[in-house]
């Protein structure tokens, strides 16, 4: 009794902690969801007018027989966003499992963000060097991404490893290429546009490098912190069905060890009017 006593309380307890977890991930999930979705096809476009930059100055040399400026290293850096902390539910394993993959079917360079996600590299067994660097699981300042882009300008190509929101149930890993190069296979005769460029598109594409890419980080940023969110409320929110769910077990049993307990009392009783009786 006094063992199923004490267990009806740290259940009760449980419940209220997870509860109070649930109200902060539900006030960061409010705040990050409008930042993010509001500007979500806004960098997608952004993004896409990157690729076009790109594209058109990569075309520029060729025509020209022109010889770039090298800005960059011309190698690929692939960067894992995960989380200081757990109870995000199985979110960040999976975001894991695709940078994984793709890490080892085309090997590169590696930054991780996060001490869950140094965790998980380390336990992996690659013997791979990385740069770490550590993210907050709240909101990033400005401060703080200026180091994590200084770390990523100069690769060639920067592919970012994260969380997407579909909806609170929802989310996706998935990997964003943040270096301007078309998603998909250019055609062999495209369409006949004509582009210009002011002041000129070498200043153009050093722009898009530079500022526009710290722009695009942010906003992975911020759709990563959206996804661990959702992703914990859901994972709560099931921890907190456990609990109503073992609460119910052990208040039945309680109540039917209190029954016995009655009925052994009403027995010893009976017995005893019994041998007063006789």
């Amino acid at each position: 009794m006094r063992k199923l006593s004490s267990e009806i309380d740290y259940l009760a307890n449980m419940a209220q902690m997870i509860k109070a977890y649930e109200e902060i991930a539900a006030f960061r999930l409010r705040h990050v969801r409008e930042k993010v979705l509001k500007n979500r096809d806004y960098t997608q476009e952004l993004n896409g007018v990157f690729q076009i930059v790109k594209i058109s100055y990569e075309k520029l040399l060729q025509k020209y027989k022109l010889a770039g400026v090298q800005r960059k290293n011309g190698r690929t850096v692939r960067v894992f966003l995960s989380a200081n902390t757990g109870l995000y539910g199985d979110m960040v394993q999976r975001i894991f499992n695709l940078f994984l993959r793709e890490l080892e079917s085309s090997p590169s360079e590696v930054v991780i963000a996060g001490r869950l996600g140094k965790s998980l590299f380390d336990s992996s067994g690659l013997p791979q060097r990385y740069t770490f660097f550590e993210i907050p699981d709240r909101e990033m300042v400005l401060e703080e991404v200026r180091k994590l882009v200084e770390i990523l300008l100069p690769y060639e190509r920067v592919i970012v490893y994260h969380g997407m929101f579909k909806n609170i149930v929802m989310q996706e890993a998935t990997a964003t290429n943040l270096s301007g190069e078309a998603l998909l296979p250019l055609p062999e005769k495209p369409a006949t546009r004509k582009l210009i460029f002011e002041p000129s598109l070498p200043l153009v594409l050093s722009f898009f490098e530079s500022e526009i890419f710290s722009g695009l980080l942010m906003q992975v940023i911020f759709e990563s912190q959206l996804a661990k969110f959702s992703s914990r409320m859901s994972s709560l929110e099931q921890a907190s069905e456990n609990i109503r769910k073992e609460s119910m077990l052990v208040q039945l049993e309680n109540m039917m060890l209190k029954k016995k307990e009655n009925n052994k009392k009403q027995l010893e009783m009976l017995a005893g009017r019994s041998l007063w009786g006789s």
